[in-house]
């Protein structure tokens, strides 16, 4: 039976808007190597349930840091201890990391909208920022370009089995891993997908979506047949309700026809724009059909704000990441959610886009060195959970989670911080992202490029003009703009 406790999760919103803001939920799966100190030196760490056997050198289990603080960056503030179970789980094996290597971690909270720019300032003065850097992938990239960041490939095993799933979201444009965090299980990494307002849709008539998905019907002429049935027009013309919000819809179109809309090609070390293909194109066609021809987007290209539109009730469907829906949840919408339609040139896979992989980072101005570091960061928060239970917390011991423990961790986690609207939402969405047919596109979103093809691509189209006319016109702003994320030294 289906389950959506307002009770229940509203005791959880503290959490969700925590987590959504602070998009922070890896810390939530932390785990340990249950390394007990009695080994002299390295070892290989044949064990591969710990994280810690990434490491190529091995880890060091008499590695004594002399108490030094190690600081990490978080996103926004910190939440403090007592305030929510799973972190204060992380706080539980902070301290068993501390006590294993002798050292004082601390955590530093950032402001997000001068973050970037904080970092710059730190690095050009030759100045530590944090030790570890907790970013969204886009300002990863950044980091990436100034150099504030290191490459990690030299210490961790990106093969391993732990970073299956992930391994190409944690590179930057030169082919290199800068995330030590594989972040298999988050719910962040679902990506894009619809949220959409069963409320809406039921009044329009309409078929529901994730009946037309489980049927194989949900591809972009059922997507359209709904946008065109729930945009509602007053009397004057003027559009009341919208079918679709615009935030995502570039991205989100092009990941449901089978490419990345921003590529990064690793072997020849530049970035692409894909919407100069032919699946390009029938992105952007489907664009100008929604946005001029049927008025049913909401015009908010780029950015968050059809997340308020939806949640005014004035939107069908959101083209959401996996945080958004919480807020409509928690005012009792009838929401539901279901994976991004699938495109004409998407050759009948299902598609996984994306959004913003979250990055755990070593910062280039550091007082420990990479490889310990890592083995600080990697025994926190390794990535098979241990049991809730800290029962022998004074020697270290730890007991690991089962595979259908982890899962059941998920489902949790995904429900009780308003991810998804049901239970069986979350058992949907678990096996989705585990399932070997669904295929993974990148959503890359630098903010300075996503500005320029919302502003010069998306917003023309939308007003009517022909998308081949407009690619041709901003092909040499969209060129020297992919050029700017580079480093100096690549372009």
């Amino acid at each position: 039976m289906k389950r959506n406790s307002l009770f229940r999760r509203g005791l959880c919103l503290l959490a969700c808007l925590l987590l959504a803001v602070s998009m922070m939920t890896v810390l939530s799966a932390c785990g340990d190597d249950s390394g007990d100190g009695n080994n002299d030196g390295n070892n290989n760490n044949s064990d591969s349930t710990s994280l810690l056997s990434v490491l190529k050198q091995g880890s060091n289990d008499t590695l004594d840091l002399g108490g030094k603080e190690l600081t990490i960056s978080v996103w926004g503030g910190v939440v403090q201890e007592g305030q929510d179970p799973y972190f204060d789980r992380r706080y539980a094996k902070e301290r068993l990391t501390e006590k294993a290597y002798n050292v004082k971690i601390e955590w530093m909270e950032n402001n997000i909208s001068t973050f970037v720019q904080d970092v710059t300032l730190a690095y050009t003065s030759q100045k530590k920022y944090a030790d570890l850097i907790f970013c969204p992938s886009t300002q990863g990239f950044d980091l990436c370009r100034l150099g504030a960041i290191q490459p990690l490939d030299d210490y961790i095993n990106y093969d391993s089995k732990w970073y299956q799933m992930t391994a190409p979201a944690l590179q930057f444009v030169d082919g290199k891993h800068y995330s030590y965090m594989p972040d298999e299980n988050n719910a962040n990494n679902i990506g894009l997908f619809i949220t959409y307002n069963k409320t809406i849709l039921s009044a329009a008539g309409c078929a529901d979506p994730y009946e037309l998905y489980t049927q194989g019907k949900w591809d972009w002429d059922a997507f359209l047949d709904i946008i065109e049935k729930t945009t509602i027009k007053d009397d004057a013309g003027k559009v009341t309700q919208f079918g679709v919000g615009g935030s995502f819809i570039l991205e989100a179109l092009c990941a449901s026809n089978g490419i990345d809309m921003i590529g990064m090609d690793t072997e020849n070390k530049k970035f692409t724009c894909n919407l100069y293909t032919d699946e390009g194109l029938e992105a952007l066609n489907l664009v100008k059909k929604i946005g001029y021809d049927l008025k049913g987007c909401d015009g908010y290209y780029g950015g968050h704000n059809s997340l308020l539109t939806f949640g005014d009730s004035k939107l069908a469907m959101l083209i959401s990441a996996s945080y958004y829906p919480g807020g409509a949840i928690q005012k009792g919408m009838d929401v539901h959610s279901v994976p991004l339609p699938m495109g004409p040139s998407a050759n009948g896979q299902e598609v996984n886009a994306l959004s913003l992989q979250e990055w755990w980072c070593v910062g280039t101005i550091s007082d420990f060195s990479v490889k310990d570091a890592l083995q600080v960061a990697l025994h926190m928060n390794d990535n098979n959970p241990v049991n809730k239970d800290y029962k022998d917390e004074a020697n270290g011991a730890v007991v690991y989670l089962s595979e259908e423990e982890i899962r059941g961790e998920f489902l949790q986690r995904t429900y009780d911080d308003c991810v998804f609207c049901y239970e069986e939402e979350s058992e949907f969405y678990w096996d989705y992202i585990h399932n070997e047919d669904v295929r993974s596109t990148l959503c890359i979103n630098p903010a300075d490029l996503i500005a320029v093809l919302n502003e010069k691509v998306c917003s023309p189209i939308c007003q009517g003009e022909d998308p081949r006319t407009v690619l041709e016109r901003v092909k040499p702003v969209v060129d020297e703009a992919l050029k700017d994320m580079l480093p100096t030294s690549m372009k």
